[in-house]
């Protein structure tokens, strides 16, 4: 049972961060209150179609490495090497996102000395120094979590999950109880249509919501869970977990003020929240948010950790990451993570924005993989082929959205130039080790 928790509690970690309590705001309440529900569901239902193709992959092979390793034994190593460098990218760059939004946090809780000590500025936009030491603590925190071994990093990320569990529960719980929420609530049901545009904006950045589930196969070689199965049960859980908080998270702001309403306010949550209960609901509200960001921290951590650790047991980079220390952790690699992560957020929050928008090309890519794999080489029904075929056109269809101008979650142009920077230096990396 406690296995079970692992993995669940480990892959909603992940799915959920500091994204979960921001967007209702900045997005989905504006695209409306109904859209934003079925474009949620939607995506749920989508990725959890793409999951399925993971589950014999994850029998045949449950051993770290993932995506990764299932493209090396199927495709070779040319194409083993591209899902890995994608695959570390798209991991990778969500630490130092998460790690950045603790600052976003700080400065809602009107924490002011946080925005104190401007070091410089990048495109006029002021960088503090308290913001990048709050920053690196954490990831020092992280680090030394991992350094002394997987197991411990998962019972720490099974209480961060629980503890954004209850958090959430306390203010739905709390805010149902009043008249006026439903009245707020129910005005963007009223003056709200259903639009088909709308909810498809929200189906375009599925792949980024659910990015998570998928680390579950990271970890598979740690939890030596031999029930398959669950295992897969537990994958698929775990987006309708996050599927439904992140339904729960809207509904606190849509509970929190009337239709149009909540444009006048800076973090609709947090404010609709400390209305209703006070500064101490506002703060019970934090800690759910805080071990949000330090559990996509953590077990984004762990992923990277975990993808890198393989390439090397397989020889696409160097065989001196694998070496461990006495808790079982690669310790290089554990702070080759750490030094990567640490230099992101000198770069400010906006330019890392970009260079996360570009990582989600990495899931897709993964995506596109396993999809392949199974449509290829695994028949065994109908049911299955036409499965795996449906997941390699929504795979596409991600990727399609990613890079046509016109669609609702097309790469910005700094993007698009980090992604091509990004290919370059795998070509590069590749022909060296080909030498």
């Amino acid at each position: 049972m406690f296995l079970n928790y692992n993995i669940l509690f480990f892959c909603i970690g992940c799915i959920i961060g500091w994204g979960a309590f921001a967007l209702p705001g900045v997005l989905f309440l504006d695209l409306g209150f109904l859209n934003s529900i079925i474009g949620l569901l939607l995506g749920a239902l989508l990725i959890i179609i793409i999951a399925t193709n993971y589950f014999k992959l994850s029998q045949i092979f449950p051993q770290t490495g993932g995506e990764f390793l299932y493209t090396l034994h199927f495709f070779g190593r040319k194409h083993g090497f591209i899902c890995g460098w994608f695959l570390v990218l798209a991991y990778l760059c969500i630490i130092p996102l998460n790690l950045t939004a603790l600052s976003l946090l700080f400065d809602h809780l009107q924490f002011d000395y946080i925005q104190n000590n401007v070091l410089y500025y990048i495109n006029n936009k002021p960088i503090y120094l308290n913001n990048i030491v709050l920053s690196l603590l954490i990831l020092t925190l992280v680090l030394y979590i991992n350094l002394k071994g997987v197991k411990i990093a998962l019972y720490i990320q099974n209480i961060l999950t629980a503890v954004i569990f209850i958090s959430i529960l306390f203010c739905i719980v709390g805010m149902s109880s009043s008249e006026i929420s439903w009245k707020n609530l129910i005005s963007y049901v009223l003056n709200q249509d259903i639009n088909l545009e709308s909810i498809l904006k929200i189906v375009a950045i599925s792949p980024w919501l659910y990015i998570g589930f998928d680390c579950a196969v990271q970890i598979i070689q740690d939890v030596k869970h031999k029930n398959f199965h669950v295992f897969n049960k537990l994958v698929c859980a775990s987006i309708i977990i996050g599927c439904f908080i992140y339904i729960l998270v809207l509904t606190i702001a849509a509970f929190s003020y009337p239709y149009l309403y909540f444009k006048n306010t800076i973090w609709v949550v947090g404010q609709g929240v400390e209305n209703y209960f006070g500064f101490y609901g506002l703060l019970i509200l934090s800690l759910g948010v805080f071990c949000a960001i330090v559990s996509g921290v953590n077990g984004f951590f762990i992923a990277t950790c975990k993808v890198i650790y393989s390439l090397s047991e397989n020889n696409i980079i160097s065989k001196q990451f694998t070496r461990t220390n006495q808790h079982n952790s690669p310790i290089l690699i554990c702070f080759f993570v750490a030094g990567i992560s640490a230099i992101l957020p000198f770069f400010g929050r906006e330019y890392l924005l970009y260079v996360v928008d570009m990582s989600s090309i990495g899931i897709i890519v993964s995506f596109l993989y396993i999809s392949l794999i199974n449509f290829k080489f695994f028949y065994s029904s109908f049911i299955d082929k036409t499965r795996s075929l449906i997941s390699l056109v929504l795979s596409s269809i991600f990727l399609f959205l990613l890079l046509f101008p016109n669609s609702p979650a097309a790469l910005k142009y700094p993007s698009l130039i980090m992604l091509i920077l990004w290919v370059f230096l795998g070509i590069i990396f590749l022909k060296i080790r080909k030498m």
